[in-house]
């Protein structure tokens, strides 16, 4: 019996480790096939034809600014990148030397500290009360002039105009994410204290409780104020487009609906030192905590709240710009890189490339200098860095397409772009950032191509902290563009700058609250691979379309050739039916719109 049993024994264990060989095998056989889903990437989604046939709408705005005041013209440049991303008609009037206005249009806007630039402003009450729509984007100078339109904005009293910090919201501003309270450098204005009628509509106040945006009905039309001077900054893009919408009794325009996770440095060097808080709670290296705790609890953060990660690599964090390009010591192993990409892209994800090292392509010397970085001496140099990365990639990923590129420290230059094109002509997508830093460092990008043919998909906000910053380019990021683009360094974390002074579980928290909140509120923006969201800004991009506004509802005549593509819409009346589309409403007043047809249609309850 013990013989038989020893036999039984030993079949097993060579049974068994028959099992483990053809499971490896089959794992580098996965390993060896792996291939991008997600690249999907196509040009010709973008759709040059213009819709031909115009509705006589009135989806029409007047743009009046001065030239010649700051504060005007950049709340103007902003206002005309808006109208561009909206695909709004819009005609501009420049007020630089002072002239009457002639309104042709439903909506004016107008963005101006001394409103006496406009010698016919009086006659903008009359247009107002016979249904017009209008907007003042910059707290103008109290003068008489201002004195003239007090009425009709619902303003009873008016003090000296100072200073405020702050900004305080509700749901009415903001759909389905409720009220909120931010305070940021970007949110101080130069404000008028009023007192308004109880008729007015008020949207936002400042933290000493000024009123700072409202709307006011004046006989037939509408009037809407911000009482700031904030609006010339590009973070102030979602909140402007609110305002348009918020301006008018119906409004719809094209969003991109996309939620897309960054992790930069991802794959990535992993040290085998400590940092005191792992090591007295973990009682594990940081490399061991990566792998054990934050990778896992990562992937967790992704199934519980629908997201996917688009993590881009880096082979080493060797600082050198001029070769030989070698694989050196402290570089991420091939086994490393082969067990972490194949996670990434099984949970869902996309690989992404960061860099051979993270030295930014750049030979803009100044920004070198100011990052501490090493400087490139000449193209070639960077080509030979990226054909080492490239070389790592496909002895380890051998048929997988990195389509997506994001610059370390969010810069690179025209000679750099270049020499990524040369070596990964695959590459469709370079991420960046939306908003502009104050040294001009960062490649700040729209939603759009470069010169370069190459998809820019720039990204919003980071870190771990949902703290005021982030909701704040989170929200706006909402409101602009149904779209989230948010990026994480692994070692955010133990960064001083970056973790705010919270401990690690705190940090994490704090990004799952982000990751449950726009999942419960907005559960119609949808998780994507960074090549996923590019398809959906291709299509985006070439969007044009006309609005038809009547009593009964709208039609929408569009361009639009690959579907579905989507909307936002505002509107104050009920939804009853629609053709061609489906309407989801996610505030009182406030729809997602998914439209799989070129024409489609809402219908208004009776």
């Amino acid at each position: 019996m013990d013989k038989k049993r020893n036999i039984k024994i030993v079949v097993g264990i060579v049974v068994l480790l028959a099992i483990l060989l053809q499971a490896t095998r089959f794992d580098n056989f996965i390993v060896s096939n792996f291939q991008n889903p997600s690249k999907e990437v196509d040009m010709t989604l973008i759709n040059n034809d213009k819709v031909v046939e115009h509705y006589p709408n009135d989806d029409r705005f007047l743009i009046v600014y001065d030239s010649s005041e700051e504060m005007s013209d950049g709340v103007y440049k902003n206002i005309e990148r808006i109208m561009k991303q909206l695909k709004k008609q819009y005609r501009v009037e420049d007020v630089s030397s002072a002239k009457e206005i002639y309104i042709t249009e439903k909506t004016v806007l107008i963005m101006l500290e001394d409103l006496g630039k406009i010698k016919n402003l009086k006659s903008m009450i009359a247009y107002v009360e016979d249904g017009g729509r209008l907007a003042f984007l910059e707290t103008p100078d109290q003068n008489n002039n201002f004195d003239s339109m007090r009425s009709p904005l619902g303003i009873i009293d008016a003090g000296d105009t100072l200073v405020t910090d702050g900004i305080a919201f509700d749901e009415k501003f903001m759909p389905a994410y409720g009220a909120d309270y931010l305070e940021n450098n970007a949110l101080r204005n130069f404000s008028i204290p009023v007192t308004l009628e109880n008729d007015c509509e008020v949207y936002m106040t400042s933290k000493a409780d000024i009123p700072l945006l409202w709307t006011h009905d004046f006989k037939e039309g509408r009037l809407l104020f911000f009482n700031g001077t904030m609006y010339e900054d590009k973070m102030m893009t979602g909140f402007l487009t609110r305002c348009l919408a918020l301006l008018n009794e119906n409004f719809i325009y094209p969003v991109i609906n996309s939620k897309v996770i960054w992790l930069d440095d991802f794959p990535a060097p992993m040290t085998n030192g400590y940092y005191d808080e792992i090591k007295s709670t973990y009682n594990k290296t940081i490399k061991e905590f990566y792998i054990d705790v934050w990778w896992p609890e990562m992937l967790e953060i992704s199934k519980e709240y629908d997201l996917k990660y688009t993590g881009v690599m880096i082979q080493t964090y060797n600082d050198r710009t001029s070769g030989p390009f070698l694989p050196a010591q402290g570089e991420i192993s091939d086994s490393e890189f082969i067990a972490l990409g194949r996670e990434l892209i099984r949970s869902g994800g996309e690989l992404g490339l960061h860099g051979y090292n993270h030295q930014s392509l750049t030979r803009e010397y100044w920004k070198s200098d100011e990052l501490g970085y090493n400087k490139w001496a000449n193209k070639g140099d960077m080509k030979h860095a990226l054909k080492a990365v490239r070389e790592k990639i496909k002895r380890t990923f051998p048929n997988y397409e990195i389509n997506v590129y994001v610059p370390p420290s969010n810069v690179i230059g025209e000679e750099g772009i270049s020499a990524l094109k040369d070596v990964f002509p695959e590459i469709d997508v370079i991420a960046s950032v939306y908003y502009e830093d104050y040294e001009h460092l960062s490649y700040s990008q729209e939603f759009d191509y470069s010169d370069q043919n190459v998809l820019n998909l720039p990204r919003f906000s980071s870190g771990y902290n949902f703290g005021m910053g982030n909701r704040l380019s989170v929200l706006n990021g909402i409101l602009g563009f149904g779209a989230i683009q948010h990026f994480i360094h692994p070692d955010d974390f133990m960064d001083p700058e970056r973790n705010e002074g919270k401990s690690w579980r705190e940090q994490v928290e704090s990004f799952e609250a982000f990751a449950e909140i726009v999942d419960r509120r907005y559960p119609f923006i949808e998780a994507q691979t960074a090549s996923e969201a590019a398809v959906n800004v291709e299509k985006y991009i070439g969007l044009d379309y006309t609005v038809d506004y009547s009593d009964s509802g709208i039609q929408v005549k569009t361009n639009a050739k690959v579907f579905p593509m989507y909307m936002f819409l505002r509107s104050s009346k009920e939804i009853q039916s629609s053709k061609n589309c489906e309407v989801h409403a996610f505030g009182k007043e406030d729809y997602f719109v998914m439209f799989t047809d070129s024409v489609f249609s809402i219908d208004y309850k009776r």
